[in-house]
C-alpha cells in the first residue's frame, strides 16, 4: 500500500489536486497515528529505546512533509484558479 501511494503522489501532484490533497491528508494521519502511538504505547513493543525514537523521528518528518505538501499543493490550485 505504502509502495502505491508513492508512486501515486508525483502523478496526482501534477495532474489532480484535489486526489493528492485526500492521499496527502490519508498518509499524515497515519504519520501522526504512528507518532501517537509510540508516545503513548508500552516500551517495550520496540526492541530498543532508539528505534521507538528513531521511528518518532522518521513519522514525524513524515507528517511535517504532508503538511507542507498539501499547503504547497492548496497555494498551487489557489494561484491556477486566478
Amino acid at each position: 500500500m505504502l509502495v502505491i501511494m508513492a508512486g501515486l503522489f508525483p502523478l496526482l501532484a501534477r495532474r489532480w489536486t484535489w486526489p493528492y490533497l485526500a492521499l496527502s491528508v490519508v498518509a499524515g494521519a497515519l504519520g501522526a497515528f504512528a507518532v501517537w502511538q509510540a508516545v503513548t504505547g508500552d516500551p517495550g513493543l520496540w526492541p530498543s529505546p532508539f528505534w521507538r525514537w528513531a521511528g518518532v523521528a522518521l513519522n514525524a518528518f513524515g507528517c511535517t512533509a504532508s503538511i507542507a505538501g498539501c499547503l504547497a499543493a492548496l497555494t498551487s490550485s489557489a494561484s491556477k484558479a486566478v
